[in-house]
């Protein structure tokens, strides 16, 4: 079986096996890799694709995030897989589960070279927090770019943002009060 397999190009030796790997639960550990990047890639593309059109498959995303997850505690191993499915858990959470802001922890088990996206994104909230602060005095112009969030979103953000300001466990006095008045807005 081919590393990137499908389904319409395997043996039927190899949709036999596939077939019965999925009849018998999928967590069989002794498992070719390539069957669980078959059925992977049938959730990814439900998730990233289907999932953009279908309500029935937009409600299947939590419980098919799950699966992955749950394969990557028997196939988590294998170094492949094992990224490729983080990074896709990562993307189910952050896109579809609606974490807030103020809520989003970065993964520190991340193998390889790849920052992965939720540090990215708290590292890109802090640069753009940072950017914000350096206009003239005043909020009109901080103001003027959360218009667009409701009340609940710009407090999740000010939370968020709070956060990532002290993290560093330096407090710039300025910085805490343009926050708190974001924060009040």
């Amino acid at each position: 079986m081919d590393y990137w397999p499908s389904y319409a190009a395997i043996s039927p030796r190899a949709r036999a096996g596939y077939l019965e790997w999925l009849a018998a639960g999928r967590r069989n550990p002794g498992a070719p890799i390539g069957f669980v990047f078959l059925f992977f890639y049938g959730i990814e593309r439900r998730v990233l694709v289907d999932a953009q059109t279908s309500e029935v498959a937009r409600a299947e995303i939590d419980g098919l995030v799950d699966e992955i997850e749950a394969l990557l505690a028997v196939y988590g191993d294998h170094p492949s897989f094992r990224g490729y499915a983080s990074s896709f858990v990562e993307v189910g959470r952050l896109l579809h589960r609606s974490v807030p802001l103020d809520e989003l922890e970065p993964r520190f088990d991340a193998a390889g070279w790849d920052v992965p996206l939720s540090t990215k994104l708290a590292l890109g909230a802090y640069a753009h927090l940072r950017w914000l602060l350096m206009e003239p005095p005043g909020l009109a112009g901080l103001k003027r770019r959360l218009e667009v969030f409701d009340a609940s979103a710009r407090q999740a953000l000010a939370s968020f943002l709070v956060a990532v300001a002290a993290a560093d466990g330096q407090f710039d006095p300025e910085e805490i009060k343009i926050l708190r008045r974001m924060r009040s807005s």
